[in-house]
Parts: structure tokens; C-alpha cells; sequence
């Protein structure tokens, strides 16, 4: 009964701060006569239940955080002397019967006398009832005594960690990057109901370009200039965009900056993705083909020092030329030395089913906490992931199947990959000499030795002449 009652005053008192905030002037003089009475009768409920419990200033925080309504001006100005002695009185004995650790256990009014042993902690109050020092106001010393329980209520909280600190991080803002404002380099109008797909930071329509009336791809990604970290990322797949241009790479077309989202222009790729062409499975000469279009991409990247890591057949994408495209750069991160395949990254990114084992054992894990002594203790990984994911789009475009499909839950794929077990081939894979040895090379467990996208397209399954095989057949 009396933890229903306390919470029908926290709601009270919570249901007066926001009113205060509401109500106009005219209403001013009846707000102050409910609140008072709402005080008054918590006062009483507090010095009832105190004969039996003890009553502390954390029990009583949400209505001792409100006391500011009592002594604003919409309270106190509307109220005549009689009733403000009346208040100040109940907030007097009220105090006295809440206890806290560094209040004294009377507040009275006839003890607001601070002592030489005191005097540093309260000398920047005065609640003297003393008139040989200054007096000050019963408006003054309400204010005084409530400010200085919320400051105590307040030290406690943080010195038993129930709350933390604002700091000022000095994080770069959104405009250092982006203009307030920009247009794309044409006119463009977006096809209704035509959404393409949702990827790792946005939603992609299809749209047309009306100067050069031809259909795009556009990115829409919604901005909350508040969150920095996926600013930063947004902030990288376009800087990466803007350098890239191969003929198996989504092509960049421009950026359009509005307040609350960023429109990424991109190559519209009119066969759709890899994930809905392969779910069959594919044709030995055509998975060949495909393959050698992605380690071409995938060798571009590296020599740009950027490593993608989320390649999958979603990502991947296929223009009416039946060409294949690498795109979605929304995990990708540029690295700095141009000869170095692992170590080099160690934060947890991608998707499970075609990650690398490295990217389960030499990674921070998402809630880390990413400190000096984490970091040094930490491998990290490179280049070679997405060789691995390579090798983990082959195997789904023979198979139709992703890797680990036999798994049923997405904790039993990351312990085969923690352990070094590479996914399952088919007979039909086992039985082919050429395609076995591409797709061990690509799934090697240790990352030093597995080859580089240069090396693989030397390798006899993707060193083809791709102008002699057509998928569309």
C-alpha cells in the first residue's frame, strides 16, 4: 500500500512539473493552491510512514527533484502569507524526518546555522535564522535549502555510479565533411513504388535522370546529426565512391545533402542481385565467369587500399550485359599500407555467413569497449576477408545454398568459424579437381596463407576470357 501511494505522488509531482511548463497566466494563482496542497499531503504521508521506515533522500528523489515548482514564481507569487508560512513550515518538518547521508538530520528552521566544522561544505548557503547575519528570504532560503538536498541527492547517485557525467567529446561536426546544403550535378525525379532494396545504412530507390534520361539507382540515407559514428560511416562510403571507377564496381554519379537525409546517386543495375539469380544454383562456366568479374573488383579494391568486408551475393549486382557489379560500400574501410593483408582492422563488421574466421577470434566484440590495452591485445585482420567472403559467394553460386545453410542458429556458424571449420562442399564439388582447389585456396582458415585477389585470378577455375561465356542462355 504504501509503495502504491508513494508512486501516486511521484506521479503527481511529475504531473505538476510538466503542467508548469503548459499553463498561462490567468491559471497561475489556482496551479499554485493544487500544488501546495499536493506537497502538503505528501508531507503528511512522509512523516507518517517515517515513524516506521526510514524515509531517505533517494526514496524521496522525484518529489524532492519537483520542490522547484514551490518556490518558482507561479507558485509563490500567487499565494498569500498566511498560506506560505503554512508551506514553509510542512517543508521544514517534512526535510527533518528524510534522511541522508550528507544532510544533516534536521533542516528546521531554527537550525539553518552552520557550524566551524561545516562551514565547507555549506558556505555557499546561507541558512542562517540568526539576525546578527544576514536574513534572507523565505522565497531565498526554500530555494537554498531544495538546491542544496538535490546537489547532495545528486553526489550520491554519481559516487554509487547510479548515474554518469556529460563530457564534451569535441567530435568533428556533420558540415566539416558535408555542405549545409547540396544539389546533385541533374534533374531527377524518383519512380513511385519502385524501391530497389534496404541496405546496411539506407533504403535504395529507382530513379530517372531527366538530363540524360536514363534510370539510376539513389541511396536514401536518413541523417541524425547527433549520431557520429554513423555519420563517420556515411562520411567513408562516399569518399570511397567518389575514387572508385571500374567496370565491375557500382559506378558514383554525385550527392545530394538535405537536412535530414543524404541521396547517394548510383549505377542502376537492371538484372537485379546475385542473392536472387543464384538461388538455383548456377552453371559451372557461368559461376566461373561471375567469379572472375568479383576477384577483378575485389583486386581493384585492395589496390586502392580499401577493404570491402561484407561481400555477399546481395551486394553484388548485374547489369542487363549480364555484367557483374560489386557494390554497397556502407562497411567498407580504407587501410594504410598498401602491402600488409592482416592486422590491420579489428573492428566486427559483416555478415556472419561469409565472414572470415579472423573476424571472430582477432576482433574487439560489438559492446567492447575499444581502449589502448584492448587494441594491443587484439590481431585484427585485413585484405584477406574478402578473399574468404569470395570464396563463400562461389561456393552459394554453385550450390544455391549460402555457407553453413545446415545451421540453425547464427551462434552455431560463428563457433565453426572460431574453431577453423570451413563450410561443407557438395560431392559435386569434391569431385572437381579445378573447382575444390580454387575454393580451398579462398577458404583457407589461416589468413597469412591465403593467396591475394591477383594471385587467385591466375588460378585455372577464374583464369578465363570471360567475352567467351554467356549467362543468359
Amino acid at each position: 500500500m504504501k509503495a502504491t501511494q508513494r508512486q501516486a505522488f511521484n506521479v503527481a509531482f511529475e504531473f505538476d512539473r510538466e503542467l508548469s511548463k503548459l499553463i498561462s497566466m490567468p491559471k497561475h494563482p489556482e496551479f499554485a493552491e493544487r500544488s501546495v496542497k499536493n506537497f502538503c499531503s505528501w508531507a503528511d504521508f512522509v512523516m507518517k510512514i517515517s515513524e516506521s521506515d526510514r524515509i531517505t533522500s533517494r526514496w524521496a528523489a522525484i518529489p524532492l527533484n519537483c520542490l522547484q515548482i514551490l518556490i518558482s514564481h507561479k507558485v509563490t507569487e500567487n499565494l498569500d502569507p498566511e498560506t506560505l508560512e503554512v508551506l514553509t513550515v510542512t517543508m521544514s518538518k517534512c526535510l527533518d524526518h528524510i534522511y541522508s547521508p550528507r544532510i544533516r538530520p534536521s533542516l528546521s528552521a531554527n537550525s539553518f546555522r552552520k557550524t566551524p566544522d561545516e562551514a565547507e561544505d555549506y558556505s555557499q548557503y546561507d541558512f542562517s535564522g540568526n539576525s546578527s547575519l544576514r536574513r534572507v528570504t523565505v522565497h531565498e532560503r526554500i530555494k537554498q535549502t531544495v538546491d542544496y538536498v538535490e546537489k547532495c541527492r545528486q553526489a550520491y547517485l554519481e559516487e554509487n555510479r547510479k548515474v554518469g557525467r556529460i563530457i564534451e567529446l569535441g567530435e568533428i561536426p556533420f558540415e566539416v565533411h558535408f555542405l549545409r546544403s547540396k544539389k546533385a550535378p541533374f534533374e531527377w525525379q524518383r519512380l513511385e513504388n519502385k524501391i530497389l532494396g534496404v541496405g546496411s545504412f539506407g533504403t535504395c530507390y529507382l530513379v530517372m535522370n531527366l538530363r540524360d534520361n536514363c534510370l539510376m539507382a539513389m541511396k536514401q540515407v536518413k541523417v541524425v546529426r547527433e549520431n557520429n559514428d554513423n555519420m563517420r560511416a556515411l562520411v567513408d562510403e562516399v569518399d570511397i565512391f567518389r575514387q572508385l571507377d571500374h567496370p565491375n564496381l557500382v559506378q558514383y554519379f554525385g550527392i545530394e545533402v538535405h537536412k535530414d537525409e543524404v541521396l547517394i546517386f548510383m549505377e542502376y543495375c537492371s538484372g537485379g542481385t546475385l542473392a536472387k539469380v543464384c538461388k538455383e544454383g548456377l552453371d559451372l562456366d557461368c559461376v566461373r565467369r561471375y567469379t572472375n568479374f568479383l576477384l577483378k573488383a575485389v583486386d581493384y579494391l585492395h589496390k586502392k587500399q580499401i577493404v570491402h568486408r561484407d561481400i555477399k551475393p546481395a551486394n553484388i549486382f548485374l547489369t542487363q550485359q549480364d555484367i557483374l557489379k560489386l557494390g554497397d560500400f556502407g562497411c567498407s574501410f580504407r587501410i594504410q599500407g598498401p602491402a600488409t593483408r592482416w592486422g590491420e582492422i579489428i573492428t566486427h563488421v559483416g555478415t556472419v555467413s561469409y565472414q572470415a574466421p579472423e573476424l571472430q577470434t582477432n576482433t574487439l566484440a560489438g559492446s567492447e569497449i575499444p581502449t589502448s590495452e584492448a587494441i594491443k591485445s587484439v590481431a585484427g585482420y585485413g585484405r584477406a576477408v574478402d578473399i574468404w567472403s569470395t570464396g563463400c559467394v562461389v561456393l552459394e553460386m554453385i550450390t544455391g545454398k549460402p555457407p553453413y545453410h545446415q545451421l540453425n542458429h547464427e551462434l552455431q556458424i560463428i563457433y565453426q568459424l572460431g574453431t577453423g571449420i570451413p563450410p561443407k562442399f557438395t560431392p559435386e564439388i569434391e569431385n572437381n579437381e579445378m573447382t575444390l582447389g580454387f575454393l580451398k585456396k579462398c577458404l583457407t582458415v589461416d589468413s597469412t596463407l591465403r593467396p591475394t585477389a591477383a594471385e587467385l585470378l591466375q588460378d585455372t577455375f577464374a583464369n578465363i576470357d570471360t567475352d567467351a561465356y554467356d549467362c543468359t542462355n
